[in-house]
């Protein structure tokens, strides 16, 4: 009988210990799981971020370089009023003008 106590006794201390090392096993990947998730929203949150700047950092250029085309299309209104400008300068302007229209389209091609 007591050779029976004891073999229960043993049986029940290595099922228990079974049962804690399932539950540490469990909580371990439950963990994992938890890091891997939260991972993956800031790695989103981040992603996201990173869109937002650039779309801002584009809108900021476009609104620049359209504030710089006003410039040079009244300076060019200016010089083809003024009887002292050459056409040379005019043309500069219009260029500067054209790469300035070109520089906003591709950046707003880009969004």
């Amino acid at each position: 009988a007591v050779a029976s106590k004891e073999k229960a006794a043993k049986a029940n201390k290595a099922a228990k210990e079974k049962q804690v090392k399932a539950e540490k096993e469990k909580k371990l990947q439950a963990e994992d799981l938890k890091k891997k998730e939260d991972f993956k929203v800031n790695k989103a949150k981040t992603d996201a971020k990173i869109v937002s700047d650039k779309a801002k950092r584009r809108a900021e250029a476009v609104k620049n370089n359209e504030k710089k085309l006003k410039e040079l299309e009244k300076e060019k209104e200016k010089l083809s009023k003024s009887k002292k400008s050459s056409p040379s300068d005019i043309k500069k302007l219009e260029q500067q003008i054209k790469v300035l229209q070109r520089d906003i389209a591709v950046i707003k091609g880009v969004n």
